[in-house]
């Protein structure tokens, strides 16, 4: 199989929701998943495993003796709180909070995979004031810390981010005074790409005048090689119209994307609206590419001189319009129009499709790259009419994914390919009018009955799903993640303090060993060797082979707080393979 065929066949199992296999891979009470990398805790350790590697090894750290050796002054007794806080390029960082009378909190970078013959070491330690809200994010130099913090007397909220050299321990703070929004992947999200600093946000900033029709994303970046509060760049994108209609914010989701074909960043909003009017909301799913030449400094002699008029331009312009209430003029299509090709429609008005509350949706994920939405939903199962075996709807787990698909062009009377369609009010084409979009079927995994299949393989694969937590148990805080790939989520009951997680993939080169097979059907072929978690056929972290596995611990590092040991999943024993 190589990368072309491997891409296809990943987005087409997630658009069709049919997964290649699904396992408990260990218990935590807390996880990140990025990257393809699962680091989640575990009683007193942090457990790193290489999920887009089929890892048979585990990093595992040891906390107390992390805390002990890592931060002078501090025993292994001292108490405390540790969680994780972000993983990105082989770094993983954590946060630490002394519980005393006065705040005290450091943040640590780990390098956990460098090399072949590199040693896993504590990059730095950074102590912080604030540990009530945190944010950080990283690459393989540098790290940013963000705090949200008071700016001067009039006791104004806003975010300041430290940055950090990981190898010269550099320190420059970056104060984002016009960054509205405090809700995390609600109303703002950060990101590090290609070693800038990215902020977004969709609420106005502090210091401009709202205006009623409209509405942007506001960006703001600076460069990690040398920040300079005076050389923060900002951008804005037209998001919508008020006109639109309503919006239910207790639905809408915010992150960065990275686009796996050009690299460069998307913003992924999902939202609820009651669009043009209707008596029904409905979610949709936008995607809007970052590609801006026009960043601008905040310096406010920057701000250009008025635009020139919109009437008479000529088809395709794109004009600036500025404000003079934002520090800096702005690039958007005049006419507010958003290419079908970003815009995602969801289900949730159709009759016929069941509709879940936000309570019953642990998980809202949209894939630019396959077109494709996934929600995981802990609801009642629907009654069937033909329920043979007799079993009872129970509450669990499942996945509803629906997609789009890009169809042939389409030919005009006269047998040519159609053009855009125009605008009414300007005369200008619709960017992207013409392509043909088809949706998909909304699906839902695992469906009520598999075809020709034992029940006692269906009631297993149920069992791993819903793991640990019968019909009758009330469960747990359901956490979930997903990427391109996979779908990360921790579940069990609530009287549990360490929850199951539990991995279902689409990704056929991602096979983990030991799983039971769902079906006799022959097995896939092998996965492709060196594929690392930065995408099909690039380098990434060690690959482990099946002679290198071993019980008990083995090291690779000098620091005694941190060895490999046998993956969990492997000693659990709860997987089946589709």
């Amino acid at each position: 199989m190589n990368a072309a065929d491997r891409v296809f066949n990943r987005r087409e199992a997630l658009a069709k929701a049919n997964p290649f296999s699904v396992l408990v891979v260990g218990f935590g009470a807390s996880f990140v998943y990025r990257q393809g990398i699962l680091c989640y805790r575990s009683d007193d350790t942090f457990r790193i495993l290489n999920v887009h590697d089929s890892g048979q090894l585990e990093k595992v750290i040891h906390l107390p003796t992390l805390i002990n050796d890592e931060i002078a002054g501090h025993a292994t007794h001292s108490p405390g709180a540790i969680k994780i806080l972000n993983y990105s390029e082989d770094v993983l960082l954590c946060f630490y909070a002394v519980r005393r009378a006065i705040k005290e909190a450091y943040v640590l970078a780990i390098r956990i995979y460098a090399g072949r013959h590199g040693r896993a070491r504590c990059l730095i330690t950074h102590q912080t004031q604030d540990t009530e809200r945190i944010i950080a994010r990283n690459n393989r130099s540098f790290l940013c810390c963000g705090v949200y913090t008071c700016f001067g007397v009039d006791g104004r909220r806003g975010w300041t981010i430290t940055c950090l050299s990981l190898s010269t321990e550099a320190k420059k703070k970056i104060d984002l005074h016009n960054l509205a929004g405090s809700e995390v992947g609600v109303t703002v999200c950060f990101d590090v790409h290609q070693d800038y600093f990215y902020a977004v946000s969709t609420q106005s900033p502090f210091d401009a005048q709202a205006h009623n029709w409209v509405s942007y994303y506001h960006c703001y970046r600076f460069s990690l090689d040398d920040p300079q509060q005076e050389r923060l760049e900002q951008a804005r994108i037209w998001r919508r119209n008020h006109a639109d209609g309503p919006i239910n914010n207790s639905w809408t989701t915010l992150r960065l994307h990275e686009d796996e074909s050009s690299g460069s960043l998307v913003i992924v909003e999902i939202r609820r609206e009651w669009l043009d009017g209707a008596s029904t909301s409905q979610r949709t799913y936008y995607s809007q590419p970052m590609d801006l030449t026009d960043w601008h400094c905040r310096n406010p002699a920057e701000v250009q001189e008025p635009a020139p008029s919109m009437e008479n331009q000529p088809k395709g312009t794109t004009v600036n319009l500025p404000d003079e209430h934002y520090p800096v003029a702005t690039r958007l299509r005049w006419w507010d129009y958003r290419p079908p090709r970003h815009t995602h429609p969801g289900v949730d008005h159709l009759d016929h499709i069941p509709r879940f509350s936000l309570s019953s949706t642990k998980l809202q994920h949209f894939d630019p790259c396959s077109v494709t939405f996934l929600n995981l939903i802990h609801s009642l199962e629907e009654p069937q009419p033909n329920n043979a075996n007799g079993r009872q709807p129970h509450a669990r787990l499942r996945l509803q994914i629906g997609g789009r698909e890009l169809r042939p062009p389409r030919k005009g009377t006269d047998d040519l390919l159609l053009r855009p369609e125009t605008d009414e009010r300007t005369g200008l084409e619709k960017e992207g009018s013409e392509e043909p979009w088809e949706p998909r079927s909304c699906l839902m995994w695992p469906p009520p009955e598999l075809p020709s299949v034992a029940h006692a393989k269906r009631k297993r694969v149920d069992q791993i799903l819903n793991s640990f937590c019968s019909p009758q148990d009330q469960p747990g805080e359901i956490v979930a993640a997903a990427d391109e790939r996979s779908v990360v989520y921790s579940c069990g009951p609530s009287t549990s303090a360490s929850q199951a997680l539990v991995l279902i993939n689409f990704d056929p080169a991602i096979r983990f060993p030991g799983l039971e097979r769902f079906s006799n059907r022959s097995p896939p072929p092998p996965p492709l060797p060196n594929v690392g978690s930065g995408g099909e056929g690039n380098d990434g972290p060690r690959i482990t082979s099946g002679a290198e596995v071993m019980e008990g611990k083995t090291s690779n590092s000098s620091s005694r707080w941190i060895w490999d040991e046998r993956a969990r999943y492997l000693k659990i024993g709860m997987g089946m393979e589709f």
